[in-house]
């Protein structure tokens, strides 16, 4: 099956009740605001899906989403280290 996530063509495979989703895969949305953040959230929650913690929640279809401000990922990402000056000899 083809289907279109925030404009990126994606394919999804039926696995058979073999294999069932897991929050093991996610889509990851990186929002720039709390408006944006709050109106994906809500557009997932509020059409059949369930709230999680830390910015997670799954769609109506169980399949697990993270709706994370750039600004909280910048924080946590850890800092870029300078390459130090070179030896003396």
């Amino acid at each position: 099956m083809e289907f279109t996530v925030l404009g990126i063509p994606c394919l999804g495979l039926n696995g058979g009740p073999e294999f069932k989703h897991s929050e093991a895969f996610s889509f990851q949305v990186a929002t720039d605001t709390q408006e944006e953040t709050d109106r994906y959230w809500n557009a997932i929650v509020s059409n059949g899906g369930e709230e999680s913690a830390c910015g997670w929640c799954k769609d109506r279809w169980g399949l697990s989403w993270q709706i994370t401000p750039r600004a909280l990922s910048s924080a946590m990402a850890p800092a870029v280290r300078r390459p130090s000056a070179p030896l003396k000899r």
